[in-house]
């Protein structure tokens, strides 16, 4: 594979500035139907159609689907290509149930010809049946977690190393140009899972997903440049064009993008480039280990609430055992007053007396 640098962002939109006009009826009305611009701004919808209009794939390969939003925009962008296809996977049920039905208001049957919407486990797919014979592939990289970390790195980008292709990730933001939060503010250390209290900060990436340590782990072993959309978008666009673009594509267009890109394109034949190991086997083994683990701790954590319930009942029955002999003891201790207040009483006094006037005349006790 010759070496090549990818297209980037800034020269994409300004490209593609007028196709973007042109677009821009159909764009906004996709993305009102997708209605989630809290997971993707119309601005980086346009950052995506003009980069997949400017990269021209003959595949595109979407890792997370969602609600469907970069769904609709490569769809559009695929019909607007022509030859080319797109191939989206996720567990979601969101895009048939939700989004589709309202998307087909708008755009012709025709229009779903190019997209094929998997639904189901992404790591088991055939690597090399979905590439097929496509030279040129862009994929989206927006599913979560090390296990698809392993997935990308290790069975996707070896097959992709010698075909031109673009990968691009989302939920990254670039600290040099985004005011992302710096401080913990009483939050511990990122423990992954996306949970939005505390998002990880490694060199001038910031982000709460996991692929952002494997991305960096990949890229800083094979010395490959991990390009920031911000940073395209800031320094090669000249003031000029910024404020051409601003007036001309008003709402589509932002010079902040919350992703990031990199090719192994740029990687010079002759270097090596360096792998993880990926087996869907180990992964199937890893969550099976995973379960087993889940539910020997649901185990232990019924057994411990058994075994405090029945030392609360234990407790319980403790507690009821000392209050009645609280309850015998000041019985006892009434009983020995009501004995001593007889015994001290001058009708005892007499009686004990009678008593041993009686052993004295030597009369029987009973008479």
């Amino acid at each position: 594979m010759p070496h090549l640098k990818p297209v980037t962002p800034a020269q994409a939109i300004w490209n593609q500035r007028d196709q973007v006009l042109k677009s821009s009826d159909r764009l906004r009305d996709l993305c009102e139907a997708v209605d989630w611009q809290n997971d993707l701004s119309l601005s980086q919808w346009t950052q995506w159609f003009t980069l997949a209009l400017e990269f021209q794939p003959d595949l595109i390969i979407e890792l997370g689907r969602g609600r469907g939003n970069s769904t609709c925009l490569f769809t559009e962008a695929a019909n607007q290509l022509g030859n080319c296809r797109v191939v989206s996977f996720c567990l979601s049920t969101d895009w048939d149930e939700l989004t589709k039905p309202r998307v087909a208001q708008i755009v012709p049957d025709s229009w779903f010809d190019c997209l094929e919407a998997r639904i189901g486990d992404l790591l088991a797919t055939d690597v090399p049946a979905l590439l097929g014979t496509s030279q040129r592939i862009l994929l989206l990289w927006d599913a979560h977690g090390y296990e698809i970390a392993d997935f990308v790195l290790g069975a996707v980008l070896p097959l992709l190393k010698d075909r031109v292709h673009l990968v691009v990730m989302h939920d990254i933001s670039d600290t040099r140009y985004a005011g992302t939060e710096r401080a913990y503010r009483e939050n511990r250390l990122w423990r992954g899972n996306n949970d939005g209290s505390i998002r990880l900060v490694l060199g001038h990436l910031n982000s709460a997903v996991e692929q952002a340590v494997a991305i960096v782990d990949f890229t800083s072993r094979n010395h490959l440049t991990l390009h920031s959309s911000d940073h395209s978008l800031h320094t090669e666009l000249t003031p000029t064009q910024t404020q051409e673009l601003q007036q001309q594509l008003g709402e589509f267009f932002s010079i902040c993008g919350h992703w990031f890109y990199f090719s192994l394109n740029e990687k010079p034949d002759e270097e090596p480039i360096y792998f993880p190991a990926f087996s869907y086997e180990a992964i199937l083994q890893d969550q099976a280990n995973r379960q087993t683990f889940k539910t020997e701790l649901q185990s232990c954590q019924q057994q411990l609430e058994q075994t405090q319930s029945q030392f609360q009942q234990l407790k319980t029955e403790l507690e009821q055992s000392q209050n009645q002999l609280k309850q015998a003891e000041a019985g006892l201790s009434h009983a020995q007053a009501i004995i001593a207040a007889m015994e001290s009483s001058k009708f005892w006094q007499l009686r004990k007396q009678w008593f041993q006037l009686k052993k004295a005349i030597g009369l029987s006790s009973s008479e």
